[in-house]
């Protein structure tokens, strides 16, 4: 029998999100908020020319992957966030749906969406390197763990893709799991969440491995594959992270720590992106981020819809559609563009 527990803070999203013309857009169209005279430019020959959706962050917190809904992939060093190398587009990459990058930020995992390869690249030289073949539908979860082991969240397609019909049909999708990977070599597959996995973290040992889907956390053992512990959290998951002995998630409707620290107060309901570190939360709506400390209290707002929120020790970085706004101890900075202005 699973130990299960529930902690549930049920966050409403305010209506004027549900029923304005802007929760209608698409997430690529999304306007950001953002006055562009108070960007800092980078330069055109290194930023994206499409929508940033997903980012990682490396272990040391030393770089940040992005990843447009065209298919770019950009690497920055985080101090100062300047880009340090493109990872260029395959035929027919598409839009990035998850990226991860080693403790050192010397490796990165690309996840095209619906493909079931996902990239592997030697981030200093910018060359590829063996791809792992993750999921056959949709790989929407990667992150590295110690050791050098990796985990990716998916789900295979209930029957192989044909080569025709409709191409914007989407495929049926068999239960989402989690894959551990040594290399290019498949050790581990743990089962058990019944729908889209939106993040995956290990503790700082590796022995343990968490993952977030619809509804619920579930928490492995990493050696032998067993489930050590299940949890209820309504809604869509954002983010899950280790916290010492505890597993804290944020989902869309909801924020809390397992097994022992209950609901995490005034947690902002994130509508996808939201990070937990030793220090902070951060979690935002169609309209703002909010990074709020141990206590609840609000620290800092910042303008916008936040695709990825990415977080290490006291610093996060909230990456919007076009910019990234780097916080410290609780301060935010003037966002720095990231992709080319509209024109």
């Amino acid at each position: 029998m699973n130990e299960k527990a529930t902690f549930v803070l049920v966050m409403a999203i305010a209506a004027s999100c549900k029923g304005s013309s802007t929760s209608q857009q698409t997430e690529a169209d999304r306007p950001q908020g953002v006055a562009p005279a108070a960007v800092a430019q980078i330069g055109k020959d290194r930023m994206h020319r499409h929508n940033v959706l997903v980012a990682a962050l490396s272990g040391d917190g030393s770089r940040i992957a992005t990843g447009s809904v065209g298919g770019e992939v950009l690497v920055w060093s985080t101090k100062p966030f300047v880009p340090v190398r493109d990872l260029p587009p395959s035929a027919n990459r598409g839009k990035i749906s998850a990226l991860a990058l080693s403790q050192d930020g010397g490796e990165a995992l690309v996840a095209p969406d619906w493909k079931p390869a996902v990239e592997r690249w030697d981030v200093a030289a910018g060359t590829p390197r063996s791809p792992l073949a993750a999921h056959t539908g949709r790989t929407t979860a990667l992150v590295y763990g110690p050791g050098g082991i990796v985990a990716t969240g998916g789900a295979d397609r209930r029957t192989p893709a044909s080569g025709g019909g409709n191409d914007d049909e989407v495929p049926a999708l068999a239960p989402p799991t989690v894959r551990l990977w040594k290399g290019e070599t498949r050790v581990r597959e743990l089962t058990g969440l019944k729908a889209r996995i939106g993040a995956i973290a290990f503790n700082h040992d590796g022995s343990l491995i968490a993952a977030g889907g619809d509804d619920a956390v579930k928490v492995w053992n990493t050696a032998s594959g067993a489930e050590v512990a299940s949890y209820d959290l309504p809604g869509e998951s954002a983010t899950v992270a280790f916290r010492g002995d505890e597993v804290c998630a944020v989902s869309s409707t909801a924020a809390a720590c397992f097994p022992k620290g209950g609901a995490v107060a005034g947690a902002k309901a994130p509508t996808r992106a939201a990070a937990v570190t030793p220090q902070w939360i951060a979690s935002g709506t169609f309209d703002a981020v909010e990074v709020r400390g141990a206590d609840g209290a609000v620290r800092a707002t910042i303008p916008g819809r936040a695709y990825a929120i990415v977080g290490h020790g006291d610093d996060l970085w909230a990456i919007l559609a076009d910019s990234a706004v780097a916080v410290t101890a609780g301060v935010a900075a003037p966002p720095v563009a990231i992709k080319v202005p509209a024109k």
